[in-house]
């Protein structure tokens, strides 16, 4: 059977063979990740609250990418400082009326949808095709997210919106580091 396996997987273009490692390299980083999370806010009681700001940001992080780090424990201590900020930090420190929140939503969405992808380089380039497909996707994200917190706004949508702004400074710092103009 393995040998099998390896017969059909060197069968594949290049390209079907880079998306097949990174995605399992994802699920195995991620998936411990989202343990080390949710075992860290399960001491703070606030399980419902990463839940649905994870949910939020999945969507846009897989498609827009962001700071990527060399190593896992680089990356799992800004997940944790970022998802605490999102979560603990700023809808207690600076909580948003419904109003601001639905504009920075707006504002967020406007960046996500001219920003190009900032792809991790292990993960297979994207092509023109692809990227056109993200912005419509990303777009359409952003107006179900914006329409359901204009109906639902409460304590979770606002730590989902915090997420969300923090994911597009990323995306923006992401960006930057690819044209070179941060190290």
């Amino acid at each position: 059977m393995i040998q099998t396996i390896k017969q059909e997987y060197q069968k594949l273009s290049e390209r079907e063979q880079k998306a097949i490692y990174w995605g399992l390299h994802l699920v195995g980083a991620e998936l411990s990740k989202i343990l080390i999370l949710l075992f860290f806010f399960t001491i703070f009681s606030k399980v419902p609250e990463f839940v649905f700001t994870a949910a939020t940001l999945l969507p846009v992080r897989t498609k827009m990418g962001g700071i990527h780090f060399k190593t896992y424990l680089g990356c799992l201590s800004v997940s944790i400082a970022l998802f605490a900020g999102a979560v603990m930090l700023l809808p207690t420190v600076l909580p948003l009326t419904q109003k601001a929140a639905l504009l920075l939503l707006i504002v967020c969405m406007i960046v996500n949808i001219f920003t190009r992808p900032v792809i991790n380089p292990t993960r297979p380039a994207l092509t023109e095709e692809d990227i056109i497909k993200t912005r419509w996707r990303i777009g359409l994200f952003f107006a179900v997210y914006i329409i359901a917190e204009y109906i639902f706004y409460n304590q979770y949508f606002l730590c989902g919106t915090w997420m969300i702004v923090e994911q597009t400074v990323q995306l923006l710092i992401g960006k930057m580091k690819e044209r070179g103009r941060l190290k």
